[in-house]
């Protein structure tokens, strides 16, 4: 069976793995400050290594925890009762996946800000306007990483919602299936029943038939022996 791709939704996949590649070896530098810029293992410098290992496993995770937390938005349950909005915000955001994806999150935002402050350079919109390079640092920096959280939210398919299981739902067609079944039931045990009814009007009656006809050939008999 041939599945329909969704086109958009692939662009925005590629375009989010894009932000992450760039966003990795910025995480890989602040991460290689915490590394000896003098051990070596294979003719390479361990120190890097390990930094690019560290960023690639963070970005990675990102981008894994991004993917499932879609998948869970995706699978909302469709509420109609109590707080609908605060009951879909704590399906879809207070689960393991969030709280995965925001350590992540934290750790690349700061480690993007650092590089934002460090190599960052002045524009000449900072002077002609008082713009504070704080303001670029965040922006450029330390913000890009928090947009997954709302990736997440733009990746996940809303039109696979319908999917998603509502509990009131699925309470009251369990229920009309629990009723159906007690339905069938009654109706076969009336059937039974019945039928054992009419057996035992039928035995009655071939019983009566039986002992008539006895009766009907004993006087035959004792009529033609008179």
């Amino acid at each position: 069976m041939n599945r329909h791709i969704n086109w958009s939704s692939v662009l925005l996949w590629a375009i989010y793995l894009a932000l992450l590649a760039v966003l990795l070896p910025h995480t890989a530098w602040a991460f290689g400050h915490f590394e000896s810029p003098i051990a070596r293992w294979l003719g390479f410098q361990r120190g890097s290594l390990s930094a690019w290992a560290a960023a690639f496993a963070f970005e990675a995770a990102i981008a894994a925890l991004t993917h499932r937390l879609a998948k869970r938005i995706e699978t909302t349950p469709r509420y109609t009762t109590g707080n609908v909005f605060f009951r879909r915000l704590s399906y879809q955001y207070l689960n393991s996946f969030a709280a995965g994806l925001l350590i992540a999150l934290i750790v690349s935002a700061l480690a993007n800000f650092g590089h934002a402050v460090e190599f960052g350079q002045d524009f000449a919109i900072f002077a002609k306007y008082d713009v504070s390079p704080l303001f670029y640092s965040l922006a450029f920096g330390g913000i890009l990483p928090l947009v997954s959280l709302l990736f997440a939210s733009i990746l996940a398919d809303t039109t696979e919602t319908e999917s998603g299981s509502n509990p009131e739902l699925s309470q009251a067609k369990q229920t009309i299936m629990r009723l159906k079944e007690e339905l069938q039931a009654a109706k076969e045990k009336a059937s039974v029943a019945e039928t054992r009814r009419y057996s035992r009007r039928f035995s009655g009656m071939l019983s009566y038939y039986f002992r008539a006809s006895s009766t009907i050939l004993s006087n035959c008999f004792y009529c033609c022996s008179v």
